[in-house]
């Protein structure tokens, strides 16, 4: 979710993204809470104990229509790629926030999201 979403679903505008991120995970997230924070990157935060914060990456942007889906994919990717127990939650961030910074410096949705060879 996004900044915004996390504190309007947890009825705390004025908390932290890290804050926020806690508060999803006691409130039953099973695995990983990812909060977006467009230019200023993402924080994450795992019920295994593992969190952080990311930077995003400094490009020109274009059009943002289709970053957001083009983000979870690419986490999605990662997951499906890695399901062991040794998942590396930070690398496969990493790889969705590249996947997204090159969306949004393009036009359009589908045409924007880059092929996985890009990446």
């Amino acid at each position: 979710m996004n900044e915004t979403e996390s504190g309007v679903l947890s009825n705390n505008m004025s908390g932290t993204p890290e804050d926020l991120a806690q508060h999803f995970l006691s409130k039953g997230i099973k695995d990983t809470v990812i909060i977006t924070l467009g230019g200023d990157g993402l924080v994450y935060a795992t019920k295994a104990g593992a969190k952080g914060r990311l930077p995003a990456k400094k490009v020109k942007v274009v059009d943002t229509t289709a970053a957001g889906d083009t983000f979870v994919g690419g986490y999605a990717v990662q997951r499906a790629m890695n399901t062991g127990k040794d998942f590396d939650h930070e690398e496969a961030l990493v790889f969705a926030t590249l996947a997204a910074s090159i969306t949004v410096q393009r036009r359009g949705a589908m045409d924007a999201i880059p092929r996985r060879y890009e990446l």
